[in-house]
């Protein structure tokens, strides 16, 4: 009867003769180790959930910051939250930040609140183009309804 300590050196003198007998250009195994696949699909799941994450973390940044910007001309429009924040315009996180940029960001909000098909097409647009409509809307309502200091 063997016992463990001689099945560990036969076992070892096995693998070496096996070790030995394989060609150097064999290309290893054709599946992929099953632990090595769960490693890399965590690894994976895990980056995703990072990912999402930062971007959370972006849009809600950019969420605050018009929230902020709206403040000092939300009031002139009486039904603003009414179109602008349960309103049914698109509007996508960018465009929140383009709006943010501007003293004039309740007034861009309320205009593309009351114009959703308008609202549409820049939340489709590239962001050049995107941030040229959102100026040319400021541009307007800066003529209309001038900042008094």
């Amino acid at each position: 009867m063997l016992r463990g300590g001689c099945l560990t050196a036969i076992a070892m003198a096995l693998a070496g003769s096996a070790h030995s007998q394989i060609p150097k250009s064999f290309p290893g195994p054709t599946s992929p180790n099953r632990f090595n696949q769960d490693i890399d699909t965590r690894q994976k799941i895990e980056a995703a959930n990072e990912q999402h994450a930062r971007e959370q973390a972006s849009v809600q940044a950019r969420v605050t910051k018009f929230m902020e910007a709206i403040k000092p001309r939300r009031h002139l429009f009486a039904d603003f939250d009414l179109v602008v924040i349960h309103g049914k315009a698109p509007v996508t996180p960018s465009m929140l930040a383009l709006m943010a940029e501007s003293p004039y960001a309740a007034d861009i909000a309320y205009y593309l609140g009351k114009h959703p098909q308008q609202s549409g097409s820049i939340a489709q647009m590239r962001p050049e183009q995107a941030r040229l409509s959102v100026q040319q809307i400021e541009a307007s309502v800066a003529a209309n309804n001038p900042i008094r200091r």
